[in-house]
């Protein structure tokens, strides 16, 4: 190993840090401008311009990029969204909701779109969809049984259903997307042959009754009033 290392003309610490670049291009033609940064009227420092690729300036910007990957026709009201006021609201529900909300922004469910699996499934409560994120915000039998848990009328579109509405009804889609997350993976990780056999048959008045007793059990712990 040392050997190796003495041989390289390039220091030891950039070796081990530039594997972790997800876009060398960019990173190298920002290296090559960084002494021209430093003479330049720049608004942030030239290490916050040359890590930009790797680092994004914010939270807001990295959910807003993850969230038009999947609902591009989204972009106007992303652009709006209240984030300080949503990120305020993120941090008076429990935490195992709030960690939920997040990995719903970020495009954290386990779907097998997103996981690569060999066997691709569709949606698991029966719609001729594909098993990945962005379906199951238009599912109705999804959002049905949170609306039968919640007693809440259903969100009437996608960015409603994300908590990014400004309004009275705000935290509570928050946590309803986090019931919402919570179910999906009840289903995928738990009971994924019952899925399995409602949409074989095309009955799912079983699998809707077990995914509110699912949402009764959990409601409380992730903020649902």
């Amino acid at each position: 190993m040392r050997a190796t290392v003495a041989s390289l003309r390039t220091p030891l610490k950039f070796v081990i840090w530039a594997p972790v670049v997800p876009d060398f291009e960019t990173f190298t033609s920002r290296c090559a401008v960084l002494a021209l940064a430093n003479t330049l009227p720049f608004r942030t420092s030239p290490t916050t311009f040359l890590l930009s690729p790797i680092h994004p300036p914010s939270l807001d910007v990295l959910i807003s990029k993850r969230l038009l990957v999947h609902f591009l026709e989204l972009v106007d009201d992303v652009a709006i969204v209240a984030w300080e006021h949503v990120f305020a609201l993120l941090r008076g529900l429990p935490r195992h909701a709030a960690m939920c909300v997040l990995k719903s922004w970020l495009n954290g469910w386990c779907t097998s779109r997103r996981f690569h699996e060999v066997r691709a499934f569709s949606c698991f409560l029966g719609c001729p969809a594909p098993d990945t994120f962005a379906p199951y915000h238009a599912c109705p039998r999804l959002w049905n049984v949170v609306a039968a848990r919640t007693h809440g009328q259903r969100s009437a579109n996608t960015i409603e259903r994300l908590g990014l509405v400004l309004g009275a009804r705000q935290r509570e889609a928050l946590a309803n997307l986090a019931l919402a997350y919570t179910l999906y993976h009840e289903l995928k990780i738990g009971n994924l042959q019952m899925s399995a056999d409602a949409i074989r048959v095309r009955s799912f008045a079983a699998l809707a009754h077990h995914l509110k007793a699912v949402a009764y059990a959990h409601a409380p712990r992730l903020g649902c009033r």
